[in-house]
């Protein structure tokens, strides 16, 4: 789970279990507004592939989340438009976190042989590697 930049909703991923076992699993991205008393949940992205981490950006107007092991997504709250940020042809991605202003992403792919950071400008989609060691670096996070 993670809170807005305004606490006011807290947002979260919930993981089904087909029953007819022909997608054994899916996910939502789900939120609850803590402002309102009635506890209940709001869906904001239904059925993707698995979804292994959500961010709000700092505006609280967007989610970055991943989806599956190489790609990175945003998703606009106010219209539920998504679209693909990052697609990795190889390798894969263990974590990611938003810049303050919204601009850039960094995080850990072992697309080089082992997990190293790199940042990611979502305008041009320029990608730089910011490490480059024998160790793993995962999970990143800005602040």
């Amino acid at each position: 789970p993670t809170f807005s930049p305004t606490e006011d909703k807290v947002v979260f991923v919930k993981i089904s279990n087909s029953p007819t076992g022909v997608n054994p699993e899916t996910s939502s991205i789900e939120a609850i507004n803590l402002l309102d008393n009635s506890d209940s949940i709001t869906t904001i992205l239904p059925f993707e592939k698995i979804i292994r981490n959500i961010q709000f950006s700092k505006d609280g107007e967007h989610l970055f989340y991943q989806n599956d092991a190489v790609s990175l997504n945003i998703i606009n709250l106010d219209d539920s438009s998504k679209s693909s940020i990052l697609k990795l042809g190889s390798g894969d991605i263990q974590g990611f976190s938003a810049s303050p202003d919204g601009t850039q992403i960094v995080y850990s792919s072992n697309i080089s042989g082992n997990y190293e950071l790199y940042i990611l400008t979502i305008s041009s989609k320029e990608i730089t590697q910011i490490t480059n060691t024998s160790e793993d670096e995962v999970h990143p996070f800005w602040n």
